[in-house]
This record gives C-alpha cells, structure tokens and sequence, in this order.
C-alpha cells in the first residue's frame, strides 16, 4: 500500500447485499478519498458468513476495482463488523488513584477501563469495543481526559461491545483469504456515526438508524459518546420480499422495482398514478398502480420504527434526543423515510450521508457508503489520537526530567 508522502486507510464492509470498500490518504490533516467500489456480495447473511468461498471472491473483486481506480496497492484494511450476535451494555469501574505525584497516569485509566470491562464472558465472545462514556475524578463527572489530574478514586461509564468469536473471526477471514491484512475491527454504529453525524448532533443526543439489506443496526449518542446498541432482524430485503410476494414476481425484479418507484407515503405519488413493469423473463411489460408499493412499503416501515421507538423507550433514552434521528444505509433512500420517521418519531430527521471528506465526494456522498466511508475515518482518527497520545507522553517524559534536573536528582 503505498501514496507518495501520505498515510493511506482503507474501510470496508462485508455486507449481504454488497461489499463497499473505500481508500483514501490523510493530506494536510484532512481524509481525501482516493477510491471506492461498491461491488455485488455473495455469501453473507445478517453478519454471518455462510459461504467462505463466495465471500472472499467478492471481497477480491472489490479490493480489485478500488486499486483500479485509486492506483493504490491496498493489502491492509479496516473492518465493519455487525450482525445479531453483536451486544453492547454500559458498565462502570472504579479505582483508588495512587502515585507519588498525586497524579492521574495513564496506567490508572488503563485500569479503570479494565475494571469497567465485564470479566467472565463465555467463551464463544470476545470484547469488541469499550467505549469511555465519561470520567469522574473524586465524585467530579464530566471529564473527557483524567490524565494528569489530581485525585484519589478515578471512575469511568463505559458502553461495552461485545460479539460471537469465531462469526467475527469468519468475517476477518475472508479478507485475510483476498490477500488482506486487517488491521482493525470497527462497530457498524460508530463507523456509521464516525461517517455522517455531526459533533453537535453526537453531544446533544441523537439516534442513528442504519437500514442495511438484511438488518437495521440501532445507535444512540448522547454528550459525545455511544450509549446504547441493537440490531433489528429487519432490512431492506423485507421490503423487496413483500413486494414480490404481493405482486408475484421474481426477487430480483421486485427489487428494481424497489429502486425505481419505492416510496412509503401517499403524499409524494399521483393519485391514481400508474408505473409500467417489465419481468426479466420475458413476456409483455404490464402496469400495476403506484399506491399498491406504497401500500406494501408502509406497513413494514412503521413496524420497523415502531421496534425501534419501543427499544429507545425501554432504554431510557427517548427524552434525550434533542438532535433528532438520522436515517442511513441503502434502506433509507425509499422515498418518504425521512416524513414518516418524524411523524412517527415526532423528532426532526434527516438521511445521513458522509460529511467532512474530500476528494471523490461525489461519488462516496451516499448513505450506502456510510459505513466504508466511517470505517476509513474510525482508522484515521485511531491513528491521529495514537500520534497525539504519543506527543503527549513525549511531553509528559520531559517534563518529569525537568522536575529531576530542579530538584537536584539529576
């Protein structure tokens, strides 16, 4: 992987539907896409591999088309992982802070995110993320950074993240069997959040709605921080079944149909309007009347926002959302999502497209590469803070030396 005198970061998506890839290089502290494919998927479902071969021949094609079209040798890669088997709790830990300073280290919150992270999980799971909420030195919340800190009992709200071992160790598989390094495993909801949603939006509350093919993945964010994770059973290929079944006609036709004339309100349709079908196997076009998908579509969306309403209810969460809800992934291009989700949410919406990028912004400025597009930017912002934290210790080491030097112990 190589671009002259830049650092390059790659994120993709293994999805059931298709595999997004997208490159980009870090020029003058901003992210510039370079490349970007959004290619057919075979052999996933719901986050779970199902056919390894399948998989890793579409993960090729992908990784190909973005090397094309960036001239980037991509062998290393971020990755979104997802799935039912995902699930995210909030926890908290507590530490007594001792030091000769008297000061926060970096080895007490090390600690502390230790004592918050749940101990004895079966072994089939492993820890995805832990996510710091908020610290509190001596009783005192609100705290981002403890380090350096005066204090005597360190604190941390955490959301952990948790997955099925060996179905996350499936899906990094296939990119390793494509000739992939994998260099880190991101959560769908915060690539997703890293792609589309703004800081004031994260710090005032908001909730992220990702409706992918086969699954909607759930994300509520409140000053700063994820606190609260689902994923619903339900995608976009629900949609396409209804349809087909309704108007009994293939999957695949169902689904250009789907894009074509998918709408979920009245409003936004002629009345008495009619749209004209034409079946891949032949046979003469026929029409079928517009309010008959809107009629299909609608009852599915509002059950899925009703699952999600109740959830975000039962979390304690539905006061918090002054921000509203946004609404990404390739589901959320049907015409009326955004209207019917404030009617039913009574919450400003809005579709959720990656924001703060350059380069090929036209092509990548889709709900479908939100979570490519996040993932790619999770990477490059681990990697500024790992710099930072780096400086920082730089710092920190020659400040102690200098304290030595004026106290004569050097």
């Amino acid at each position: 992987m190589s671009a002259t005198d830049n650092k390059v970061f790659v994120g993709m998506e293994i999805g059931t539907s298709r595999v997004c890839v997208a490159v980009g290089v870090e020029k003058n502290g901003e992210m510039e896409v370079r490349g970007a494919s959004n290619e057919p998927s075979a052999g996933m479902r719901n986050g779970v591999v199902v056919s390894l071969d399948k998989a890793v021949e579409c993960v090729v094609e992908a990784i190909d088309a973005v090397r094309v079209m960036s001239g980037i040798d991509v062998n290393r890669v971020h990755i979104a992982i997802s799935g039912e088997h995902i699930h995210g709790e909030n926890s908290r830990g507590v530490i007594g802070v001792s030091s000769a300073s008297g000061e926060i280290e970096r080895e007490h919150v090390q600690r502390v995110i230790s004592k918050a992270t749940p101990s004895g999980l079966p072994p089939e799971y492993e820890i995805l993320h832990v996510f710091p909420q908020e610290y509190r030195v001596d009783s005192q919340g609100g705290i981002d950074d403890p380090i350096g800190m005066i204090g005597t009992r360190l604190e941390l709200d955490a959301h952990i993240v948790r997955g099925a071992r060996n179905t996350i160790a499936n899906v990094i598989k296939c990119a390793q069997k494509a000739g992939l390094k994998v260099e880190g495993k991101v959560l769908t909801q915060m690539a997703d959040a890293q792609a589309v949603l703004r800081t004031d939006e994260m710090k005032n509350g908001v909730v992220l709605i990702n409706i992918g093919e086969t699954m909607t993945t759930l994300g509520v964010f409140d000053r700063g921080s994820l606190w609260h994770t689902k994923v619903f059973p339900v995608g976009g290929g629900h949609f396409t079944k209804d349809l087909a079944y309704v108007l009994n006609i293939p999957t695949s036709d169902a689904e250009l149909v789907k894009k074509r004339n998918g709408c979920v309100l009245s409003s936004f349709i002629d009345e008495d309007e009619m749209i004209e079908i034409s079946l891949s196997g032949g046979g003469a076009p026929h029409l079928i009347p517009h309010q008959l998908i809107v009629d299909t579509f609608k009852p599915r969306a509002e059950q899925l926002f009703h699952d999600i309403q109740t959830e975000i209810r039962q979390a304690g969460y539905d006061r918090n959302m002054e921000a509203g809800f946004v609404l990404t992934g390739g589901g959320s291009l049907l015409t009326g999502m955004v209207e019917l989700a404030e009617t039913q949410f009574k919450k400003p919406t809005r579709v959720g497209k990656p924001i703060g990028i350059k380069g090929l912004t036209d092509m990548v400025s889709s709900p479908v590469y939100s979570t490519a597009i996040g993932v790619l930017k999770y990477a490059w912002t681990v990697d500024s803070q790992a710099g930072e934290m780096h400086q920082k210790g730089v710092r920190r080491w020659l400040d102690s030396l200098k304290k030595m030097f004026f106290q004569g112990y050097v």
